[in-house]
């Protein structure tokens, strides 16, 4: 899908539904990482972009979890690497960032 398209799609969900901050997903990556317990686990990593009319210095957006509902989020950034640099990765080395397990289906 080209870029135009997207921002069509945004324009006409902000006027037919009323939403804003809409982000699409520019890649998404399940990988394999080892926690800090020494525990694998799988790990699914999205990347998404609020599009050329966002604040530059959030436009993407990066976050990942684990299939035990661990997730990891940052506060964007103004390129894909300046988001990734920022997401708090130690938050998939423990429990206490753990969401509903139903996240499992994900994967």
């Amino acid at each position: 899908m080209e870029q135009g398209d997207i921002e069509r799609i945004r324009d006409s969900l902000t006027r037919a539904a009323g939403l804003s901050d809409i982000y699409s997903e520019v890649a998404r990556f399940k990988c394999v990482r080892k926690d800090k317990a020494g525990e694998t686990r799988d790990v699914i990593i999205e990347i998404l972009d609020a599009g050329p009319k966002a604040m530059r210095e959030t436009r993407f957006t990066v976050w990942a979890f684990d299939e035990s509902g661990r997730i990891a989020l940052g506060n964007g950034g103004g390129t894909i690497d300046e988001a990734i640099d920022v997401v708090q990765w130690h938050k998939l080395d423990t429990d206490a960032y753990a969401k509903d397990p139903g996240w499992k289906a994900m994967f």
